[in-house]
């Protein structure tokens, strides 16, 4: 399984533009989540079979991406172009991941050094003090990707590093704009007409808008990679995750995600290490890739979806499945966000959350052997996550629980919004996701 499959996994089938909205201009996805209730044994059984979800965002494919970046040998670069920084870089991160070994995580040095080079280069240029008459001012922000390329009229006219905005003029109408990140996903919009307009990249979509600068634009999720091995060198790790800038909780938040990564890479990596000692000739390395998916579309918070995958070769003859993790933070204070915050009265909530939860995984009353798992008590400690459909909780699956390796297997069960609708808390921010 490629590492494309993995990121496109279930875990990121959420429908953007139903739940988030206005993706002008953006391929439009296709909700694909029919299932309730899944262990993450019978998902990759779906996957096995064909059953692949594709990224909100939609993929441009590798030959059309070389189409983009061969096209901008033969262009000029418009001598307005502007490029600048809208927050600081993120802070270089350091872990050592426990028992199990050591890693470091390292922001990029400079934006410059991580910016991939382009057929034709886009120096940035100093601000005109005047837009040419006539002229739409395009605003460019990017605030989670790595890197993402503007494009006007068929010319790369700058390329953003994360965290860093770029300003346009457009003189020539109709023309065509387009913003690229590096991960495919692209909104290209036609310009008919002289109007200022903003093109906002967060990591829950690209945001275009004419009237007014879109909201949450004042800080970024910018991706820090992260990469270390278990002290025998046989598990090795390498993903990026969130480094968040322009918060007034940045250091705790950062703190809180580099633990997480740091604990999680730890953990994974023991657990391929057990499976390896257990065969008969412990022979084969490990490997631990992923993709952490931020959202900045809810007001005052960052929810983050984590999708691992452990791989260990030769590979176990049962497989290994994926491993998913949630967090959400409130961008005020730092604090992780409980499932319990949701609720106007937490024992209440919890009580109906444990009934839906029974409920819709087609248990008995008393919850068989999931009951410990779905009691109120045990998932106000569930990670969670908010969906445009509901509260999806991640649990362990106490069918493995007997297992040296039982951290691997998780259940996934989704709550419909429908169902909370009489417990949820007036003020909370939940209200603001928008349902699909």
């Amino acid at each position: 399984m490629s590492d494309m499959d993995a990121r496109d996994d279930g875990r990121l089938d959420r429908s953007l533009s139903a739940c988030y909205g206005d993706l002008a201009g953006a391929p439009v996805p296709v909700r694909l989540h029919g299932r309730i209730v899944r262990t993450i044994q019978a998902r990759d059984a779906r996957r096995a079979s064909g059953h692949g979800l594709r990224r909100g965002l939609g993929r441009l494919a590798p030959a059309a991406l070389a189409v983009v970046f061969v096209a901008a040998v033969a262009v000029a670069v418009l001598p307005w172009a502007q490029r600048g920084t809208i927050a600081p870089a993120g802070p270089t991160a350091s872990a050592t991941a426990g028992a199990t070994g050591s890693a470091t995580a390292s922001a990029t040095a400079s934006a410059t050094a991580s910016r991939p080079p382009l057929a034709t280069a886009v120096p940035p240029t100093a601000a005109p003090t005047a837009f040419p008459a006539g002229a739409t001012r395009i605003t460019a922000v990017n605030l989670g990707e790595t890197w993402m390329t503007v494009t006007i009229g068929g010319n790369v006219v700058g390329q953003l590093a994360c965290g860093e905005t770029g300003t346009y003029a457009v003189t020539a109408y109709p023309s065509t704009v387009q913003v690229a990140n590096d991960q495919g996903g692209a909104s290209t919009v036609l310009v008919r007409h002289s109007a200022p307009m903003w093109w906002i990249y967060r990591p829950d979509g690209f945001t275009v808008a004419e009237t007014a600068p879109p909201v949450n634009r004042d800080y970024a999720a910018c991706p820090t990679p992260y990469a270390g091995s278990d002290p025998s060198g046989v598990v090795t790790w390498s993903f990026d995750y969130p480094t968040v800038t322009g918060t007034t909780a940045d250091a705790a938040i950062n703190s809180a995600i580099s633990a997480s990564a740091e604990r999680w890479a730890g953990q994974l990596a023991g657990d391929l290490l057990t499976l390896r000692a257990a065969r008969s000739t412990p022979t084969g390395t490990g490997s631990l890739t992923g993709y952490w998916a931020a959202d900045t579309s809810i007001p005052g918070w960052l929810s983050i979806s984590v999708s691992m995958n452990p791989t260990l070769d030769p590979a176990p003859v049962d497989g290994i499945p994926m491993w998913t993790a949630d967090l959400v933070f409130d961008l005020s204070d730092g604090h992780q966000v409980g499932v319990d915050e949701l609720f106007t009265k937490p024992a209440d909530g919890l009580a109906v959350l444990s009934a839906q939860t029974r409920k819709l995984m087609g248990l008995t009353a008393d919850g068989g052997i999931y009951a410990a798992a779905t009691t109120p008590d045990a998932l106000a400690s569930a990670m969670w996550y908010p969906q445009c459909d509901g509260v999806r909780l991640v649990f362990a699956d106490p069918v493995k629980a007997s297992l040296p390796t039982a951290s691997l297997y998780q259940t996934e069960v989704l709550i419909p919004w429908s169902a909370l609708k009489s417990v949820l808390a007036a003020d909370s921010p939940i209200h603001s996701v928008k349902r699909c």
